[in-house]
């Protein structure tokens, strides 16, 4: 269940829970009731529901749902509640979850880690002031880009020109270099020698893949060098030496060859503290009058904007909202009719610290007095930082400065201008900061989105089972897998399906339960197969050339027509869970429409049931492409090939994959390369290929298992043995009798009414 809270209450709600919990059941033993009381006084749960503008019955509904389950388990906010209050926040949950005696059980808490804690926006304010006041002479910024990441208020690039020397290390360009007086280059992690201790029983090494390929310096050594030419006493030799000290109580070879030493730690049992100086309960409050709560987010591929300079991780699409390549300012269909906006209308934010300007992604999934902007965009200096040469979609907003530093055209807006600089109670740094304002521009701007619409209209592309129909209690809630289309498929034997006398046919099975849409399997597949990246204006035209692609759902759809100023009609809404991912890549038809309309041949069959691409015979019809209905071909409009893999970049490309022309279709292929790998020693052993010996990149990206790849004339191998939950597996449009050969597993949904987890 989701409960839409108002954005800045979840203090109040972390603390009433705890409060209920407290009055239920009382302190552990040994634990300092008094000092919890004091802590938790002034919360409750009637105000903390009034605060966020909830039921106080949903909210008594949950402290009850923790107090009677058998397993309870509370988790504090993520990067959106990032607050004033935000570390009383997570005291208040981790005292929660102690009280019901989920410590030790549900929840492991290990020693911090080894080595300094991050600098929180005090120690930076602290360094920012110093620098004012003239008492910072030399300045060494490593892995870090403070003049775009900090907020504008706090003043650090003003305050940068103050200090004498300043020497970035950035291996890319970026504004904090700019503003350097030396810039040295650093390696990149695959060329750099290092190592860390992330936790307890995990002590890594980072070792080198490559030489370095330009004229670079690991940091290491130059402030080795640095410190010697100083006359200071610094260890001999150079940091790989440095390194290998470091490990001089185990054997160096072994660690190295295993990537570390990795033991087994035991996790003390963490009892409660008494002690909750300067934390506390307080009403919520943000910094200005606006009508809007603003939510600063990290994109999800770009993070802080240190990825904003890499070109997949402007090209796919964020798992979310579908969009690519630019800002967006999310906001409620409510709020954008309010506003007379649409969109990709261009609407300014202003907060008490700044304003920016921004394109409107109006979406049912934000409440009516929220708004929500990513942070990774705006920049000013680096490869993506300027839009000039990309072309006019209906007027760009004009930035600052562009690629050469002149007035030119800016990508995106960058949050920080208008975040304010303040820190909640141990200093750490407040996203969740603001109230503000927005405005209508009457501009417009076209955003690149690569899928339109939410809304499956009933056609069963990502299905659902519920824990009741999985059991055998009828067809579940609502439609999802209980309700097919009445043809069922027919029954035949395609002509361009795989030799029955081949030993292999090759075949996929996605679990869609699995999937969580965060597309490392569309990124590895970019790699992979020298896919070509190809901007914001061909991603606005759908030109795209993902070769497996992830599709969002709400619900099972309907036929339903959307409002006026919709682009499409949208089925998300507050409260909505019923969100499904779908990958999508090439089906492997075995009766597939593409090769029936091709006029050379281009496109084929093999033995194998693989339907392959010969490049040189593709003429450009594109009729393939027309008559795909998964909708997973690609077409080369231009040489993307000669113009994203110059130089050096043309070291990433596999040898195995040739790079695709001019005028040429192409799709994915199922890593035929990766299947040619294995085939080859297996054939040199006298044997078939193993079940496991071939993954696709998607599969082996894949963080959750979703993906599985193997023969499916293989009764015993992995790939059968997923496809068999016939309660769950069904096959794209399957009606259309493609025969295609990934089985697809939809997703369990679970009913509220089912039990807590």
């Amino acid at each position: 269940q989701w409960i839409p809270a108002k954005a800045g209450s979840e203090a109040g709600i972390a603390f009433a829970l705890a409060n209920a919990v407290m009055a239920a059941k009382g302190a552990p033993e040994g634990a300092d009731a008094a000092g919890i009381r004091r802590f938790l006084s002034g919360a409750n749960l009637t105000r903390a529901a009034k605060d966020a503008d909830i039921s106080p019955s949903e909210l008594a509904a949950v402290a009850e749902a923790l107090l009677h389950a058998k397993n309870p388990l509370i988790l504090p906010p993520g990067v959106a509640y990032t607050g004033s209050r935000a570390t009383s926040t997570v005291a208040a949950v981790m005292l929660t979850n102690a009280l019901l005696g989920a410590v030790g059980t549900s929840v492991a808490i290990p020693p911090p880690a080894a080595g300094p804690a991050p600098a929180g926006l005090a120690e930076l304010k602290a360094l920012v002031a110093a620098m004012k006041a003239g008492k910072v002479d030399v300045l060494l910024i490593h892995d870090s880009n403070p003049v775009y990441s900090l907020p504008a208020e706090l003043g650090f690039a003003e305050a940068l020109k103050s200090v004498g020397t300043v020497v970035s290390f950035a291996s890319l360009r970026d504004e904090t270099a700019e503003s350097s007086g030396i810039v040295m280059p650093d390696h990149t992690p695959m060329e750099s020698w290092g190592d860390s201790a992330p936790r307890p029983g995990i002590r890594s090494i980072v070792q080198p893949t490559v030489r370095p390929l330009l004229d670079t310096r690991a940091l290491g050594d130059t402030l080795l060098e640095l410190g010697r030419s100083l006359g200071g006493a610094m260890p001999e030799g150079s940091f790989r030496n440095v390194v290998e000290s470091n490990w001089s109580d185990v054997n160096w070879r072994q660690a190295l060859a295993r990537g570390g030493v990795f033991t087994e730690t035991e996790i003390a049992p963490v009892g409660i503290s008494g002690n909750f100086s300067g934390l506390g309960y307080k009403a919520p409050s943000l910094a200005g009058k606006g009508e809007f709560t603003l939510i600063a987010f990290p994109h999800h591929f770009l993070a802080d904007g240190r990825g904003a300079a890499l070109p997949w991780l402007q090209e796919i699409p964020d798992p979310v909202t579908k969009l690519q390549w630019n800002s967006w300012v999310e906001m409620s269909f409510g709020t954008a009719e309010k506003l007379d906006v649409g969109f990709g209308d261009v609407v300014q934010v202003a907060t008490a610290a700044g304003s920016l300007e921004a394109s409107v992604f109006p979406r049912g999934g934000i409440r009516d007095d929220t708004i929500a902007i990513p942070i990774g965009q705006g920049h000013s200096v680096g490869r993506y930082a300027s839009m000039e040469g990309e072309g006019e979609h209906g007027g760009w907003i004009k930035g600052p400065i562009g690629a050469e530093g002149q007035p030119g055209v800016a990508r995106g807006a960058n949050v920080m201008a208008v975040l304010p600089a303040a820190q909640d109670e141990l200093g750490g740094r407040v996203w969740l900061g603001a109230r503000a304002g927005v405005t209508k521009t009457g501009r417009f701007r076209r955003l690149a989105l690569s899928q339109w619409t939410d809304n499956q209209r009933g056609r069963e592309l990502a299905q659902s089972a519920s824990l009741a129909q999985l059991a055998g209690h009828g067809d579940g809630h609502g439609g999802g897998h209980g309700a097919h289309h009445d043809e069922p498929p027919h029954t035949f034997t395609a002509a361009y399906d795989a030799d029955p006398d081949q030993p292999y046919r090759w075949g996929m099975v996605i679990d869609n339960d699995r999937c969580n849409g965060c597309s490392a399997c569309v990124a590895a597949c970019y790699v992979e197969n020298n896919i070509p990246v190809v901007g914001e204006t061909q991603a606005i035209q759908h030109r795209d050339m993902a070769w497996i692609r992830i599709e969002r759902y709400v619900g099972d759809g309907d036929l339903e027509g959307g409002a006026a100023r919709r682009p499409v009609p949208n089925r998300e809404k507050l409260g909505e869970l019923d969100v499904r991912y779908i990958p999508m890549p090439c089906q492997q038809c075995g009766a597939a429409p593409c090769e029936s309309v091709c006029p050379t041949l281009a496109t084929y069959h093999n033995k194998e049931g693989l339907n392959g691409m010969v490049y040189n015979r593709c003429a450009g019809t594109r009729y393939c492409a027309n008559n795909c209905v998964y909708k997973v071909r690609r077409f080369n409009y231009f040489d993307y090939g000669n113009e994203n893999f110059p130089g050096l970049l043309g070291l990433m490309l596999n040898p195995d994959v040739t790079v695709r022309q001019q005028g040429v279709m192409e799709k994915c292929s199922f890593c035929v390369q990766r299947i040619e790998g294995a085939r080859q020693p297996a054939k040199d052993e006298g044997r078939d290929i193993r079940d496991g010996e071939v993954q696709t990149a998607c599969q082996q990206a894949c963080p959750t298992h979703a993906i599985s790849f193997g023969n499916l004339r293989d009764k015993a191998s992995k790939v059968v043995a997923a496809a068999d939950h016939p309660e769950r597996s069904y096959h794209l449009l399957q009606e259309l009798n493609t025969r295609s050969a990934i089985t697809y597993l939809a997703q369990v949904t679970r009913d509220e009414n089912e039990g807590n987890h």
